[in-house]
This record gives structure tokens, C-alpha cells and sequence, in this order.
């Protein structure tokens, strides 16, 4: 009986098969998915509801980081999603806006909610040499606009993946009148006044990285939902945040 030595690439072959065989196990979790809850003034109420009634359900596939005060526009690269809550003490100004914008560029999420627009300036205000008026200050996306006692809004994208599960309980819930629009006519307007280009939930592309908007405050949204004792309605809306923050951890 004869034997055949192995040659030296095949047994360098075996050798690498058998590493990865061994590093690399079958079920192995990936990394969770990384999101900042940035909030300041009755923004900290905001991002402490999405911590308790979103955030905790989803735990294992996302990590979070809850910031009561401002973010650093140059932290905003750690994470994976960043989620600005409406109220911050202190707007970016316009170099901290320009450098969220290069993070988006690059790929980064944003959730803006509310009133947040607002705090990324690429304008300040300013006075005219008369000295009597004052420009107004500009943002990255524009200011938003509040409407109350209006007609609701409509769903205009019903098959949008955001509104997965959303109307499974009642299809006029009560967050679907008044709230904080974006104006934004490049938006992808999925519920909002489409004639008007008024976003009350949307998403827009910024470079490789993804921008969403809500009109609404989530702990707002309780109060309202207790008072009107409709509690259930409330569940749509919740649905509507783990939709955002799962396509955001899947691109």
C-alpha cells in the first residue's frame, strides 16, 4: 500500500479551511445596531418616551445611547441612527450642521421630530446695515409649520414599509389631525397634505444616508391618547418609530 504525501499548498489549504471552519460559527449574532436619543428641554421627555415604549422592545438587535443634552456634531459618527428630539437648548450652528450633513453623506440615519428641523442652521439670523430688520435664519431642511384644527392628514404612500402594521387596529387614528409638517417638496411624502407638500411622516435621501421626519412627539401622544381614551390608537403611532429604526439598521 502506497502513501501520498500532501504538497505544501494543499496542506496550506486544509489548514486555512479548517481556521475558518473554526472562527467562523454558524448563528453567530451580528453587532447590534447603534442609536443616539438626542434631546434637550422637553426633548428629554421625548427621547425617555421612546426609550420605554420603543426602544425596550427591541432589545438585542439595537443598542441605544440616551443624551439629555446636545450632541456633538463630530459624535454623530458613532452611530448608526442619530433621532433629534424637537426641543435642544442650543441649535447647531452652521459649521456643527455641515459637519451632521458630511455624517449623512456618508451614510448616516436621521430621525428629526417635530420641531428639530430647526435646530440645524446653516444661517443665523442677522441685522441689516439699517440696522432695523433682521434676516431670517435658514436651515439645512427648511423650517417647519404647525397646524392645528385642520383635516386630517392623508396616507399617501399606504404600501410604504414605515407603515407596516400601522392602521391594523383603526385606519383614522387620532395623530392623523393637526401636528408639526416639514414643507418639503422633495420629501417622500408617506402622510401629510400632498397638495401642499406638507410632511407629517416622511423620508428623503441625503447622499448615501437616509433623513426621516415626524410631525408628531410621542409623549405628547400619550397624554392625548389618555385624555381622548384611546389608548389603542396610540399603538399605530409607536409602530411607525420601530418601523423607522429597523430600515434604518437594514441599509
Amino acid at each position: 500500500m502506497h502513501f501520498h504525501r500532501p504538497s505544501k499548498i494543499g496542506f496550506r489549504i486544509f489548514l486555512l479551511v479548517a481556521v475558518l471552519c473554526f472562527t467562523i460559527r454558524p448563528g453567530c449574532a451580528a453587532e447590534p445596531f447603534s442609536v443616539a436619543l438626542v434631546g434637550e428641554g422637553y426633548g428629554k421627555y421625548e427621547i425617555e418616551a421612546i426609550s420605554r415604549r420603543v426602544m425596550t422592545e427591541m432589545e438585542g438587535a439595537v443598542v441605544y445611547e440616551l443624551c439629555p443634552s446636545k450632541l456633538p456634531a463630530e459624535e454623530f459618527k458613532r452611530f448608526g441612527l442619530v433621532i433629534l428630539a424637537s426641543s435642544t437648548a442650543e441649535p447647531y450652528r452652521p459649521e456643527e450642521t455641515k459637519e451632521i450633513q458630511q455624517y449623512l453623506l456618508a451614510g448616516g440615519k436621521l430621525l428629526l421630530i417635530g420641531t428639530a428641523p430647526r435646530n440645524l442652521l446653516i444661517e443665523d439670523a442677522s441685522v441689516s446695515e439699517d440696522g432695523r430688520r433682521r434676516r431670517a435664519p435658514q436651515f439645512l431642511f427648511g423650517p417647519t409649520q404647525s397646524k392645528e384644527n385642520s383635516s386630517p392628514a392623508m396616507v399617501n404612500q399606504s404600501d410604504s414599509p414605515l407603515l407596516s402594521g400601522v392602521f391594523s387596529k383603526t385606519q383614522k387614528p387620532f395623530w392623523l389631525s393637526d401636528g408639526i409638517f416639514l414643507p418639503k417638496a422633495d420629501c417622500e411624502n408617506i402622510i401629510g397634505v400632498g397638495e401642499e407638500a406638507l410632511v407629517l411622516v416622511g423620508r428623503f435621501q441625503v447622499g448615501r444616508g437616509e433623513v426621516y421626519y415626524l410631525g408628531h412627539e410621542l409623549f405628547r401622544l400619550v397624554k392625548k391618547a389618555k385624555e381622548l381614551d384611546k389608548p389603542e390608537e396610540l399603538d399605530g403611532w409607536i409602530q411607525i418609530l420601530t418601523n423607522i429604526i429597523k430600515a434604518a439598521s437594514q441599509k
